[in-house]
Parts: structure tokens; C-alpha cells; sequence
């Protein structure tokens, strides 16, 4: 199992487990399904209210976009799945990441949901 270190300036080092594959994708799944199950929400609003498919889509991708930035800022680095599996994004020294970089890491989720379609290029990387 992967360990981050992090010495204080105290001398006390600090051990963080990093997360593995497994749980990395099991939690990128949870997420997947709770995005597509308030997608689908959305999209029989949508379709409801007479909305065109470019609305959809633009809705679609501001979502996904939307989901992953709010849930890690206002949830401390956690998305509802990272939160059932009790992980979360941290910046390379382990300490909490700040707002920029969950908004960099969040602008990513799109392209890689439609460039690596049906298997997210994220789950790739995270294996």
C-alpha cells in the first residue's frame, strides 16, 4: 500500500494512505451513477418543459462539470462517491486542494467522459 510522508516543520512525520486503484474507480463509478440518475432527472424536466437537445447537451456538460467542482469544494475534497469510500483529493504534498485546482482537475471530466467513450480515459489512468 502507497504512503505519503509529510515531515512538520516540528520534525513529526505525518502518514497519509493514498488511495488505490480499486477504490479510485469504484468511487468514479458511484459518482457516475449518481451524476447520470440527476442527468436523467434533468433530461425529463427537459423534455417536459419543450426544451431543444442543444440545451440538453449543454445542460449535460455543464453538469458534469458542476458536480465534480461543488461537491470537492464544498465537501472538503470529496465527491459523494470518494465520500462512501472515505477518500479524497488532496494537492501533492497531502494537504487539502485548493479551489483552482479542483476547478483545473474538474474541466478535464468532460473531455475525458466524451473523447473515451465507453471507457473513460480517467479510469485508464487511475489503473
Amino acid at each position: 500500500m502507497a504512503e505519503l510522508i509529510v515531515e512538520t516543520p516540528e520534525g513529526v512525520p505525518l502518514r497519509f494512505e493514498i488511495a488505490g486503484a480499486g477504490s479510485r474507480l469504484l468511487a468514479a463509478a458511484l459518482d457516475g451513477l449518481v451524476w447520470g440518475f440527476t442527468m436523467l432527472a434533468l433530461a425529463i424536466t427537459a423534455g417536459l418543459l419543450g426544451l431543444g437537445g442543444f440545451v440538453l447537451l449543454s445542460g449535460a456538460i455543464l453538469w458534469l462539470v458542476l458536480y465534480w467542482f461543488l461537491f470537492s469544494v464544498l465537501w472538503g475534497g470529496r465527491t459523494p462517491g470518494k465520500r462512501v469510500l472515505g477518500i479524497r483529493t488532496t494537492d501533492e504534498q497531502g494537504f487539502p486542494a485548493r479551489i483552482g485546482q479542483h476547478f483545473l482537475r474538474c474541466l478535464f471530466v468532460p473531455l475525458e467522459a466524451v473523447v473515451a467513450i465507453p471507457i473513460p480515459l480517467v479510469w485508464i489512468l487511475i489503473a
